[in-house]
């Protein structure tokens, strides 16, 4: 703005540039316009960035100069439950519980009980069946009710019949008159739930008369009235001894007393195919056994099983029908 001076007669400069603004915002850049003789600002705020995560929250910060992101992911919440599993919705910008306490198993049985372990995060089951109690009396059935969920005694009795056993039997009249047997004879290991109270056989006398096979009713009742019977076979024999054939030193028995076997040495005039030989027991029961003939003498095998005690053994003429008797020890 040239001004002249007439005092200096000169021109001078009275203009100036104009002073630039003071900056309001951290962006300002004044620049000089010499167009428009003017200050004029060339800068702007920067753009603020997009936001890439649904708790970005940017704010510009003026010291800087900048934009900062002051958002962060919510922190994930602590499991409250041994099943809680949280996983980040970014849709609602939130952790959500996925997890879900395991379902009950159905009971299966009636004493089924299950709880839930929070250690091991599964249902156990804690229930048992309960214990059967212990009878009281010998016919006591304890069963178990699956719907009381409990032993119920379905036995308020004993009616359980005995088990009878019957063994077969020999006996010899020897010239009397008549024998009689006892039931422990016939007896043959009979059985009861509870206890056996008698024993019984029908008939048990046998004279002459009865000479050959007789049927006999064998019956055992319990401490509670039951009863079951059997049927056995008593074989009555009535020969006389008679020692036309043997005499007592005609032959030799031995060893006495035996162990596992037992010989029966036959006199040089008797055949030992004309000989019989069988075993009782002190109770008159017939003992199964076998023999072997070796130079006219016979000899009973495998008597290793036999219980020590006293036995008899018959040997019988089968063509003379003459017989001898003579009670021996087994060791």
């Amino acid at each position: 703005d040239y001004q002249f001076n007439t005092t200096s007669c000169a021109w001078e400069n009275q203009g100036s540039q104009p002073t630039e603004p003071a900056a309001v915002n951290c962006w300002d850049d004044y620049q000089f316009n010499t167009t428009s003789c003017a200050w004029e600002n060339q800068g702007s705020q920067p753009t603020e960035p997009a936001a890439v995560n649904c708790w970005d929250d940017y704010q510009f910060n003026t010291t800087s100069c900048s934009w900062e992101n002051q958002g962060s992911q919510p922190t994930e919440p602590a499991a409250v439950n041994c099943w809680d599993d949280y996983q980040f919705n970014t849709t609602s910008c939130s952790w959500e519980n996925q997890g879900s306490q395991p379902a009950e198993p159905a009971a299966v049985n009636c004493w089924d009980d299950y709880q839930f372990n929070t250690t091991s995060c599964t249902w156990e089951n804690q229930g048992s069946q309960p214990t059967e109690p212990a009878a009281v009396n010998c016919w006591d059935d304890y069963q178990f009710n699956t719907t009381s969920c409990s032993w119920e005694n379905t036995q308020t009795e004993d009616t359980i019949n005995p088990i009878a056993v019957c063994q077969d039997l020999t006996i010899q009249l020897e010239g009397n008159p008549s024998v009689t047997i006892t039931a422990a004879q016939i007896d043959n290991g009979s059985s009861d739930n509870c206890s056996i109270a008698s024993i019984s056989v029908t008939p048990s006398t046998f004279t002459a008369s009865n000479e050959g096979n007789n049927m006999v009713t064998f019956t055992v009742t319990d401490t509670n009235g039951n009863i079951d019977t059997c049927t056995a076979i008593v074989t009555v024999e009535n020969e006389t001894l008679d020692n036309t054939i043997f005499e007592l030193e005609d032959f030799r028995i031995y060893p006495v007393p035996f162990e596992n076997r037992l010989n029966i040495k036959l006199p040089s005039h008797v055949s030992s195919a004309d000989i019989n030989i069988t075993l009782f027991d002190i109770r008159g029961r017939l003992i199964n056994t076998s023999y072997t003939t070796e130079s006219n003498t016979i000899i009973l095998n495998h008597l290793d099983d036999l219980a020590s005690g006293s036995y008899f053994i018959k040997i019988t003429n089968k063509s003379h029908k003459r017989l001898y008797f003579k009670q021996i020890a087994k060791q």
